[in-house]
């Protein structure tokens, strides 16, 4: 089991749960996600048990995201008092929820998002359909799958592409990336590669989120805080033409392996 310093990975499933942890200073309330085959438990943060409370956490997210897209997704830009103004809390309170400030606001965001993201990728990856329906249709289709949960959650874009995030997030976004990776593969196999469908699995999962990278951005269309909506943009010219580059590398991986393209 991959151990790492807030992230542990467990057994595959597509579940998530809570659970209370001690630690030396005392009871702590740990956020819990299992992501693919992954758990991931964050420390730090202390879930307000009021309704309040849990409004303030909610802006307290809608500020980070907003002030991630405000800043180009440069997260080194943004502070604890810009969190907490904008928010429109006291810092204090930041720190009474979130131990260390911004760094747990982000690590807490990431598990919130993409656990849902798991939830909806988990359906997709295992329908039996999509080696079926051939391998341009399940790039396609995955894709687009993405995009859709960017438009949903535009605080996704910004938790996993964010260039300078703190390590814990560095770290759980690697395993969340091979755990994606080990998906991937067994796609593959159901399309006949062998061993090699672990590098096939590899390149298409980088490419596609540098792709994302590359041609996707969130934008703030109502920066209002009570009528606050953001936005995805995307360059579909230029993710069309990754998207068609990817399909060809997988045509010459078939003709590669001797297995007929589908």
């Amino acid at each position: 089991i991959p151990s790492f310093s807030a992230c542990q990975a467990s057994h595959t499933t597509f579940t998530r749960v809570s659970v209370t942890a001690k630690q030396p200073k005392g009871v702590k309330t740990h956020y819990t996600v299992i992501m693919l085959s992954t758990s991931v438990i964050v420390s730090g943060y202390k879930p307000p048990r009021q309704e309040r409370g849990r409004q303030a956490v909610a802006k307290i997210f809608d500020a980070l995201i907003y002030l991630l897209s405000k800043h180009d997704n440069y997260y080194g830009s943004v502070t604890n008092q810009d969190i907490a103004d904008e928010a429109g809390i006291k810092l204090s309170s930041l720190y009474q929820w979130f131990e260390k400030g911004k760094d747990t606001v982000i690590m807490v965001l990431a598990v919130e998002l993409l656990a849902g993201d798991a939830e909806v990728y988990g359906p997709f990856f295992t329908n039996p359909k999509r080696t079926k329906e051939g391998i341009a249709s399940f790039i396609r289709g995955l894709n687009q799958l993405t995009l859709d949960i960017y438009v949903e959650r535009p605080g996704c874009y910004a938790v996993l592409h964010c260039p300078d995030v703190p390590k814990e997030l560095i770290e759980f976004r690697e395993v969340m990336r091979q755990q994606t990776i080990q998906v991937l593969a067994e796609v593959f196999k159901g399309f006949g590669f062998g061993p090699r469908r672990y590098l096939i699995a590899t390149a298409i999962n980088d490419i596609m989120y540098f792709m994302h990278q590359k041609f996707t951005r969130v934008v703030v269309v109502e920066p209002k805080r009570k009528k606050r909506r953001f936005e995805v943009q995307f360059d579909q010219e230029g993710q069309a033409e990754v998207e068609k580059a990817l399909i060809s590398y997988l045509r010459d991986a078939f003709e590669s392996e001797n297995l007929p393209y589908r």
